[in-house]
Order: C-alpha cells, then sequence, then structure tokens
C-alpha cells in the first residue's frame, strides 16, 4: 500500500530590516545628532517632532524643542524659564516620517558648553526648479533684516494659504526678537507673535500642494 503524499512544508529565510530610529537619518546632515554645543560664540542645538498629518506644526514644535535643549543648555539648574534672544533656525530637515530643526544664538551666560565640532554645524541647502532652497528654513537674520518661512498644506483656496503662510512666516521673524520658554515643558509658552515689525520684502513659492511664504522684516521702531 503506498502512503498517501504528505504536504510539503517550505522554510522561507527572512532578513530582518532594521527601520531607522529618531535621531539615526544615516543620509542626514551630520548636525542631525548634535548635542547642545558651542563654536566661536555661537551655542547650537537640535529637535525633532514627528511629521504627523500637519507639517507646519511639526517644523514649529521641532524649532521649540531646539530652542528649548538650548535654554536648558544655558540655564542654571534650578531655572524653570529663560528667555532666548536673536535665537535663529537656520536649518530644517526631513528624514522618513520626523522632522528635525537646528537652533542657533549668540552665547549668553557663563555655563560651558562642549565645543562643537565646526564640520557638524555647516549645512548645505538644495532647492529644486519650483521649491526654493529657503524653504528648508524657519527664522533666520540677513544683516539688520529678519527672516521668517511660513508654510500651508492642502488648501483649497490659494489667496487665503498665502495670507495664512504669511502671518506665520511673519510670527517666526518675531520669534527672533524674543522667545520665552518654560523649561519644564516640551515647548515654549510663551513668544513674540511678530508684532512691532515692518515687513519689507516677501516671496512666495508653491511646491506641489503646499505654499511657502517667506517674509523679511524689520523692528518697526
Amino acid at each position: 500500500m503506498v502512503p498517501p503524499p504528505q504536504p510539503v512544508t517550505r522554510t522561507a529565510t527572512i532578513t530582518r530590516i532594521e527601520l531607522p530610529t529618531p535621531g539615526a537619518c544615516a543620509d542626514g546632515p551630520a548636525w542631525l545628532k548634535l548635542q547642545p554645543c558651542e563654536l566661536d560664540e555661537v551655542v547650537y542645538a537640535v529637535g525633532q517632532a514627528d511629521l504627523g498629518y500637519n507639517e507646519s506644526l511639526a517644523r514649529s514644535t521641532a524649532a521649540d524643542r531646539a530652542r528649548r535643549a538650548m535654554g536648558v543648555a544655558i540655564s542654571d539648574a534650578k531655572a524653570t524659564s529663560v528667555v532666548l534672544k536673536g535665537c535663529e533656525v537656520p536649518y530644517l530637515y526631513q528624514c522618513e516620517k520626523v522632522i528635525y530643526a537646528m537652533a542657533k544664538m549668540p552665547k549668553a551666560g557663563t555655563q560651558k558648553l562642549p565645543a562643537c565640532d565646526a564640520t557638524q554645524v555647516t549645512a548645505t541647502l538644495k532647492g529644486s526648479e519650483t521649491c526654493p532652497a529657503w524653504t528648508q528654513r524657519l527664522a533666520y537674520k540677513e544683516g539688520a533684516d529678519l527672516v521668517g518661512v511660513g508654510m500651508v498644506e492642502g488648501s483649497r483656496n490659494p489667496s487665503l494659504a498665502e495670507r495664512t503662510a504669511q502671518s506665520r512666516a511673519l510670527s517666526n521673524a518675531g520669534r527672533l526678537l524674543r522667545v520665552e520658554m518654560q523649561l519644564a515643558d516640551a515647548v515654549s509658552s510663551a513668544q513674540s507673535r511678530g508684532e512691532g515689525l515692518a515687513e519689507v520684502g516677501r516671496e512666495v513659492a508653491r511646491c506641489g500642494d503646499i505654499i511657502f511664504v517667506k517674509v523679511t522684516a524689520r523692528p518697526a521702531n
């Protein structure tokens, strides 16, 4: 009697793929892994936020976390808040579903921080035919001018989206003057919103369904 055929069992070899973790973007710029440090009397810090469903919010959150990391680094251990003046967020970078932000500010106070590697705090911004390099920035200085970048995504009303992005850009420019950070919180709780600034220039860029506005401003007084 011939025994019935037995089912054939096939064993597959599965190779485990290690997914990137926040802070470990292999192809990203060196500054992504930067801890608070100083170079030539300038302090640097990095923050990050999950992209989620709102890129504008993620950019702002990453920037606030970078500012908070800087505030903690330069403040006394007993401090509950800190005021940052002249704190720029010149570089943003997206890796997978994480947005990173670098903050920089002239050193204030006597706290001694680790020295930065000059190669780590240098970034190259690359634009495209329809999306200029400044869209990868949030708030920075150009001489005496304050520059803020705002964005709105997925809006069906381009005119309203542009006005909203402009307002956000002006608010980001205002943060260059002063930001008060509550160090117990993950983000800042009291910030300059751009009041007292006079707009002297504006650029608009449309990248797919995202509208970016760059505002150049100066203190009104």
